[in-house]
């Protein structure tokens, strides 16, 4: 019984040493930033293309059938977990 708790206490200890040397290997956050650089690649605005009124129909199209079938999808998510819920509330009762 002696030697299994020696060897968990000599675990912890390894384990605390191993977490103090990442600790001390950290960087600093000037550190970090200069590895990185700075940020002047992203612009602050982005130009976007201009849509004709053809391509925002056939997108708002899309979208509109897009969101009926996830509606459709739910739907039936929810009919058949109501029905095993049932069932199983029927079986749990009898």
């Amino acid at each position: 019984m002696g030697l299994l708790g020696a060897s968990a206490v000599g675990a912890m200890k390894t384990s605390l040493k191993q977490n103090k040397d990442l600790r001390l290997k950290r960087k600093s956050l000037k550190d970090v930033r200069e590895t990185y650089g700075s940020k002047s690649h992203i612009k602050a605005n982005p130009q976007f293309k201009k849509a004709s009124p053809e391509e925002l129909r056939t997108l708002k199209l899309k979208l509109e059938k897009e969101r009926k079938q996830n509606a459709q999808i739910k739907a039936l998510v929810i009919v058949v977990l109501f029905i095993i819920g049932v069932i199983g509330v029927y079986f749990v009762v009898n």
